[in-house]
């Protein structure tokens, strides 16, 4: 997909032009590039113009632009002091109520828990959080499955913290690699072999 538009916009006093590109759409999830206008009027950003795009040190999207690695079982810490822990891989069989078993072809799946623990000043909003999942050189997509729906979409509070499952396909003897982003950019990827 690469739909592109025209579209300007006002920050601060100063109007940019850019270029609009449809990267992808997962689900509801609709991913932009945005590309300045070389000729665009007033593209200039006022004098002390902070880009809101810049991750900030308490950010939890990982410095540059890969993510930090870990293993299954181990505990990230984000710079924002905020922590991940994502289980080791445990044999999944979907009910038959299951959504999204079909997606990818795969006939094994496997059960990762993840431990969410917001050690930062200020509550964390869940819905900022990205999981994309590979197994082998195949994208993988999560599956719902009774109480199994994705990342809960909470607020959640300084000290506090949440688990959910998250249920992928997988090829046996492949690596799974589940990668966790949020709006700013990739915080962690886990990476093993489910078996």
């Amino acid at each position: 997909m690469d739909d592109t538009t025209s579209c300007t916009i006002t920050v601060d006093g100063a109007t940019l032009a850019y270029t609009a590109t449809v990267k992808s759409v997962v689900g509801s999830t609709v991913n932009f590039e945005f590309t300045p206008d070389d000729d665009s009027a007033g593209g200039v950003p006022p004098e002390g113009y902070e880009d809101p795009t810049d991750v900030a040190p308490e950010d939890d999207a990982a410095p540059g632009t890969a993510a930090e690695t870990a293993k299954y079982g181990e505990t990230y810490t984000s710079p924002s002091g905020r922590q991940i822990f994502v289980s080791t891989p445990q044999p999944y069989t979907p009910t038959d109520a299951a959504v999204g078993t079909d997606e990818g072809g795969f006939t094994k799946f496997t059960r990762v828990t993840v431990r969410l623990i917001n050690k930062h000043a200020e509550a964390f909003d869940t819905n900022e959080i990205i999981v994309t999942a590979t197994s082998g050189d195949r994208a993988t997509e999560g599956i719902w499955d009774g109480d199994i729906q994705g990342v809960p979409a909470r607020n959640l509070l300084p000290g506090r913290t949440l688990s959910f499952d998250l249920v992928f396909g997988y090829q046996p003897g492949e690596p799974l690699t589940i990668e966790l982003s949020t709006f700013s950019g990739p915080v962690v990827t886990y990476d093993g072999v489910a078996r």
